[in-house]
C-alpha cells in the first residue's frame, strides 16, 4: 500500500512538469505571433486615423457646390476611403488568423492536459480497486508495522480525494476546451466575413474608377456640360418623384388602414453596424421639395456592409441607373419580403450580393452601401412597405423596375435610436 502515495506523487509531477515543458516550448513562438498582432494593431490605429481624416474631407466636399470638379474630388476621396478600408480588412484578417493559430495551439495543450488527467484518473481508479478489496483491520494489522497499516489506510483516503479533484479538473478542462473551440469558430466566421468585404470593396473600387472615367467622358470634362446634365436630371427626377407619389397615394387610398402592421419596436434590426440617421421618415426638407421623406436615410461611407433587417426572401434586386450621369431614384437596390407583411428596401447600394428568391437571415450581409441613384452623397435609404401593396413599375426615364407601395414608418419597427 506504500505504492499508493508514490503513484499519486508521480502522476502529479508528470502533469506539472509535462505542462511546463509544453508551455516553455510554445512561449517563444507565441510571443513572436503576439508581437506581430500588436504591430498590426498599431497599423490599424493609423489606418483608422486616416479613415477619419478622409471622411472629414468627404463631408467638406459634399457640402460644397455641386460642380464637376467637386464630383470628381468626391469620387477620388471615396476610392481612397475604400482602399483604406481594404487595408484595414487585410490587417484585421491577418490578426484574426494569428489569433486562431494561438487558440488552436491552446486547444492542443488543453487536449493534452485532458489526456494526462484521464490517465491520472485511470491510474487512481486502478490503485483504489486494488486497495479497497482489503478490509481495514487486515490492512492495519498485516503490515510490517502498525504505522505502515495506518499509512496505507490514509493513502486510500488521499486517493479518493485526488480522484474527486481530478474529476473536477477534468470537467473544468472540458469547459475550457469547448469555450476555446467556440472562440475559434467565431473568429473563423469573422475571417470569412472580412474576406467577403475585401473582395466586394475591390470590385466597388473598380466600379468607382469606371464611374469617374465615364463622368468625365459624358461631360467632356466641361463644367457647362455637367451643369446642363445636372439640371436636366433634376427635372426628370422631379417628374419621376411626382409619378411615384401619385401611385403610392392611390395604393394607400385603396387600402383599409386597419390591416396595416402596428408599431412594434425591435421587430426589425438596424441594417448597419453603426447607425447615424441623416433623414428621418416623414421629415420634410428642400431635398424632397418640402414633401415628407418615404424612408430613413442612414449616413455611411461607400462600401459599408448592409445587413438584412429580419429573416426573409429576396423579392427584387434592381438598378434604376442608366449611366454615370443619368442616375435615377434608388439606383442599385434590394427588396426583401419579411414576416408580418413587412417588406424592407435597401437603396443607393454600390454592390448587391444576393439574388432573387434567395432566403436570408437577420444580420446577414446582403450588399454594400453606396451613392447610386438620385443621391446627394453616400448613404443607405432604408424603406419599409406593406408587403401586399408592393408593385414594381417601369417608370421612364429610370432604368429597370421601380418599387412602389404603401410606405410605413420603419423607425417604429426598429430598436430605439
Amino acid at each position: 500500500m506504500k505504492a499508493f502515495s508514490s503513484a499519486i506523487a508521480a502522476v502529479f509531477l508528470m502533469s506539472v512538469f509535462g505542462a511546463a515543458i509544453l508551455a516553455r516550448a510554445a512561449t517563444d513562438t507565441q510571443a513572436d505571433i503576439e508581437a506581430q498582432i500588436q504591430a498590426r494593431t498599431e497599423q490599424l490605429q493609423q489606418v483608422n486615423q486616416e479613415l477619419q481624416a478622409t471622411q472629414s474631407q468627404l463631408s467638406v466636399v459634399q457640402n460644397q457646390k455641386n460642380t464637376l470638379q467637386n464630383q470628381v474630388k468626391s469620387l477620388d476621396t471615396s476610392i481612397k476611403q475604400l482602399n483604406l478600408n481594404i487595408r484595414s480588412d487585410q490587417l484585421v484578417t491577418a490578426n484574426l488568423s494569428d489569433e486562431i493559430g494561438i487558440l488552436q495551439g491552446n486547444l492542443e495543450e488543453i487536449g493534452a492536459a485532458v489526456d494526462r488527467r484521464k490517465q491520472a484518473i485511470a491510474s487512481t481508479l486502478q490503485e483504489l480497486q486494488q486497495g479497497e478489496g482489503v478490509p481495514l483491520l487486515v490492512m492495519l494489522f498485516t503490515g510490517r508495522s502498525l504505522a505502515e497499516g495506518f499509512s496505507d489506510a490514509h493513502s486510500l483516503g488521499s486517493l479518493r480525494t485526488q480522484l474527486s479533484a481530478d474529476i473536477v479538473t477534468l470537467n473544468a478542462l472540458a469547459d475550457q476546451y469547448n469555450g476555446t473551440l467556440n472562440q475559434v469558430s467565431a473568429k473563423k466566421d469573422a475571417v470569412a466575413a472580412k474576406i467577403q468585404d475585401q473582395r466586394s470593396r475591390k470590385e466597388i473600387v473598380e466600379d468607382e474608377q469606371a464611374a469617374r472615367a465615364a463622368l468625365l467622358k459624358e461631360t467632356q470634362s466641361k463644367e457647362t456640360v455637367y451643369q446642363q446634365k445636372v439640371n436636366a436630371l433634376r427635372a426628370q427626377q422631379e417628374a419621376l418623384d411626382n409619378e411615384i407619389e401619385r401611385i403610392e397615394a392611390q395604393l394607400k387610398a385603396n387600402l383599409n388602414p386597419n390591416v396595416l402592421p402596428t408599431r412594434q419596436e425591435g421587430l426589425l434590426s438596424w441594417p448597419l453596424a453603426s447607425v447615424r440617421i441623416t433623414q428621418h421618415f416623414g421629415e420634410r426638407s428642400s431635398l424632397y421639395r418640402g414633401k415628407p421623406h418615404n424612408g430613413t436615410d442612414l449616413g455611411t461611407p461607400i462600401g459599408t456592409p448592409v445587413f438584412a433587417a429580419a429573416d426573409g426572401t429576396v423579392a427584387a434586386v434592381g438598378n434604376n441607373d442608366r449611366t454615370a450621369t443619368l442616375k435615377y431614384q434608388y439606383g442599385r437596390y434590394i427588396m426583401l419580403n419579411n414576416s408580418n407583411n413587412l417588406s424592407t428596401l435597401y437603396a443607393h447600394l454600390s454592390r448587391q450580393i444576393v439574388a432573387n428568391g434567395q432566403t436570408v437571415k437577420r444580420g446577414q450581409v446582403i450588399g454594400y452601401s453606396g451613392n447610386t441613384g438620385y443621391s446627394t452623397g453616400p448613404h443607405l435609404h432604408f424603406g419599409v412597405y406593406y408587403t401586399p401593396s408592393v408593385e414594381y413599375k417601369t417608370l421612364a426615364p429610370a432604368a429597370g423596375l421601380v418599387p412602389v407601395g404603401v410606405v410605413l414608418n420603419g423607425e417604429s419597427f426598429l430598436p430605439a435610436y
